[in-house]
């Protein structure tokens, strides 16, 4: 039987809503601005423009590492262990048991099928 692999969610969702709002909001005023002509003005609508490609880079970015990220880094540090058939792995209170699941597929032994 083949069951979907557990989804631990994203984190810190609203943080990237918020950070591809603030994108949009950034890029909205700079186009305002870059109306208004001045020089100084102008370089403000530059920064602004800067600032709101760079939002949603780093929203993607963490959207990145909740979905892919986390999980290749879980497994580089469960790897680090030499598994063997008498170990007990114990998780408590620590989320939604995205070590607890990696180190359950490890666990080989009579107690583990």
């Amino acid at each position: 039987m083949n069951t979907p692999p557990p989804d631990h969610g994203i984190d810190a969702p609203r943080a990237v809503s918020v950070l591809f709002v603030l994108s949009a909001a950034a890029l909205g005023l700079a186009a305002l601005l870059y109306g208004l002509g001045p020089f100084e003005v102008l370089a403000l609508a530059l920064a602004l423009a800067l600032v709101a490609i760079d939002l949603p880079i780093v929203a993607v970015a963490m959207l990145w590492y909740s979905r892919i990220g986390k999980l290749r880094q879980r497994d580089r540090l469960l790897d680090l262990i030499a598994w063997g058939w008498e170990e007990r792995v114990i998780d408590i209170g620590c989320g939604r048991g995205l070590l607890l699941i990696g180190a359950a597929q490890r666990l080989s032994g009579p107690f583990h099928k």
